[in-house]
Formats: C-alpha cells, structure tokens, sequence
C-alpha cells in the first residue's frame, strides 16, 4: 500500500469515526428530549419560552407586531431579529416543535462540553464523547439546565455559540458569530468589552459590525416592530416581572430583596458598575496569564451579575465555568478546588422551593437574613468563583484552561 493509499484510508476512517460521533450525539440528544417530554410535560414552565418564539415567529410571517401581547403567552422581549430568526420555527405540530427543540438543546450542550473538554486538553474522539455525553447527563439536573430546558430557552444554543467564537484557534472572522448572538439575545454584548479590553480589537469591530446587521435586517423586515425595540422597549427594565422577584439573581434583584424597594436603580448602578469594571479586570487578567477559557468564564459571571435582569436559567454558564474549576482539580489534586466544584454544584442544583422561600413579589421584599442568603445563592457564588480564579491563575497557572 503506497503512501498516498494509507493516507486515503485514515481519511476515510476519520470520516467515519465523525458520523459515527455526531450518530451517537443525535441519538442521546433525542433521548433526553423524549424523556424530557415524557417527565416533564406536566410543569407549569413547561415550554413557556418556546411558546413565546413560536408566536413571535408567526407574527412574522402573518404581518402582525411581535411585541402586542398576546392571550396566554408571556411578552416577547428580544430584539426584533430574534423574530425573524423564529420565524423558521416551523412545525406540522407542536409536540414534534418541542422535542426537536430541546433535542438541539442537548445536541449544543453536548457540544459545548466538547469543547471545553478538547480546551483543557482531552484528547482522542471516544474519551471526549464518552466525557461530554456523561458531563451532559450529569449536568441536567443543575437547575439553569433544567429550567433552560423545560421552559424551552435559547440559552445553551447562545453560549455554545459564544465559546465556541472565543476559543477557537483560527482567528479569522472571529467575533462575528457573538455579534449574531447578540442580536438574538443583548446579554452576549458584555463579550464585545472583553474583546477590546484584551487587545482583540478587529475582533470586537467585527462582532459589532454583525450586531448592527441584525439591526438593518430587523428594520427592513420588521420597521415599525424594529423602531418600537431600539427606541423605547429596549430601556424597559421592568420587561415581565418586579427586580424583587426571588427566581432573579442579578445584583440588582439581590439589592432589591436586601433594600425591601423596588427603587434600587442608583445603588445598583454604582454596585453594578464597581463589580463590573472589577469583573472585567479579572477576566483579562486571567486570560493574559493564558487561561482563556477560564477568562471567557469570569466575563460571562460577570454579565450575569450586572445585567439587569438573570433568570435561573441564564446561569447555564455554571457548566463550563464547573468544568473549568474541575480541569483544575483534576490536574492539581486540589483539595479546595475540589470542594469550589462539589459546593457549586450543590447550590446550583438545589431549588429555592426546598426551603420555603416564599414566591409572591411582595412577599419577596420582607425575608429573613437567612432566606436572603438562599435567594442570592447564584450571585454569591458566581462571586467568589470569579475571586477564586483570578487567585487559581497565579497558583495553578499552567493548570487552568
């Protein structure tokens, strides 16, 4: 067999050796989404979100405003490009919607693991789809997973996309799929700071150019719709919900319920801003100590942190920031990273139900100290996780992804 004859060959197993991966990803994907649905139809967040893109996607395609309300769904809250993008939400029935939904959920939480997981250095395609599908089932019950999931959510799709932009090695184009992301959802926006803070600038313009063509797509689709967002819908801080509500854990609803007000827009632009500029610093100073992906963590907390409004599940971002907390541990045999890992997982997967946190908005504004404590769980966290890496990138330097 000449040279040329053995190369064919591996190319050929390597081919096959991709299908048969992305055959077993499909597979596992459909599953979870099939048990999913078997399991867990019955939730009153069942497929709540997933209704509100359906909708907004027909609105599009009949003519009508994305943002009047309507009866039995929740408000559509996004920028008018999302619309446009739902409007390939097409099904011959909604129960097929669903399950092909969240089978793609699961498909880019798999694909996401894969990739952090060949970050920090796993090697060879059946270590790294055994790794990822059994990562994947054992995040599922993290609740920004299981929430993100069952109300039907895009936001495993938007971070798959995000890292998968940042870590890349081949920098060409980089930049422009989290300005698409961002004209889905704003909150990927906070990565166009990160790229010019660490010295990406073309990167960031290309990111920023991709988000103003959402912009012009969405206003020469939807005008009226497009003008209602960008000059009036997009400053509403009070988009579903009161700040209070005990499912948010931004800094703004942790000062809310603290204060017992509703009136927490100053104190929380001076908190918020103190931790996002210290939130930011911390990101680039650990991804010039060459932890990239362990920078792109830091700088997701801290969006989540600052934004106005975070939702349990906008917290899915807890899954490779876990990963990269666990590659430490591994790599080290660290005996607090292993507890940063094992204590995370553990707030991140117990509910607020458990404790009898009460649920009304008003109730909110009036909670003990230790139920004060439950309900900024995710923020406390994400907090000292962000402080923990930036000292793990000086003490386990060649050791964080």
């Amino acid at each position: 067999m000449t040279r040329t004859d053995r190369l064919v060959a591996r190319q050929a197993v390597a081919r096959t050796h991709r299908w048969l991966v992305a055959g077993v990803c499909l597979v596992v994907s459909a599953g979870i989404a099939l048990v999913e649905f078997a399991a867990r139809r019955d939730s009153d967040l069942w497929t709540v979100d997933l209704a509100v893109y359906r909708a907004a996607g027909d609105a599009v395609r009949h003519g009508l405003s994305i943002y009047e309300p309507s009866a039995g769904i929740l408000p559509f809250t996004y920028p008018p490009f999302a619309a446009v993008a739902f409007a390939a939400l097409v099904s011959p029935s909604v129960s097929v919607a669903i399950v092909v939904w969240n089978a793609g959920q699961v498909a880019c939480l798999i694909a996401m693991i894969w990739l952090c997981l060949r970050h920090c250095g796993v090697a060879g395609r059946a270590r790294l789809l055994g790794c990822s599908v059994g990562l994947t089932v054992l995040a599922l019950p993290l609740t920004p997973i299981d929430i993100d999931l069952v109300s039907g959510q895009v936001n495993i799709m938007l971070m798959v996309v995000v890292l998968w932009d940042l870590l890349r090695s081949d920098a060409r184009g980089q930049g422009i799929a989290i300005g698409l992301a961002a004209g889905l959802k704003l909150t990927p926006l906070i990565f166009v700071v990160y790229l010019v803070c660490t010295g990406r600038i073309r990167q960031a313009l290309l990111a920023l150019g991709a988000f103003a063509a959402t912009i012009a797509v969405s206003f020469a689709v939807l005008p009226s719709d497009s003008s209602t967002f960008w000059f009036g819908k997009v400053f509403d801080l009070y988009p579903v919900s009161k700040p209070q509500s005990i499912y948010k854990q931004s800094l703004r609803s942790v000062l809310s319920r603290l204060l017992g007000t509703t009136q927490v827009n100053g104190v929380w632009l001076v908190v918020g801003s103190f931790v996002g500029v210290l939130g930011i610093g911390a990101a680039v100073l650990v991804h010039r100590r060459g932890a990239s992906m362990a920078g792109a963590c830091i700088c997701a907390l801290t969006g989540l942190l600052v934004s106005p409004v975070s939702w349990e599940h906008h917290w899915v971002w807890i899954v490779p920031t876990l990963i990269v907390v666990g590659a430490v541990a591994w790599r080290s045999r660290s005996a607090v990273a292993c507890a940063v890992v094992m204590a995370s997982f553990g707030v991140f997967t117990a509910r607020l139900d458990w404790w009898g946190v009460p649920q009304e908005a008003a109730k909110a504004l009036h909670l003990s100290m230790v139920q004060q404590l439950y309900t900024a769980s995710f923020a406390i966290v994400g907090l000292l996780i962000v402080g923990w890496l930036v000292v793990a990138s000086f003490r386990f330097r060649t050791m964080l992804p």
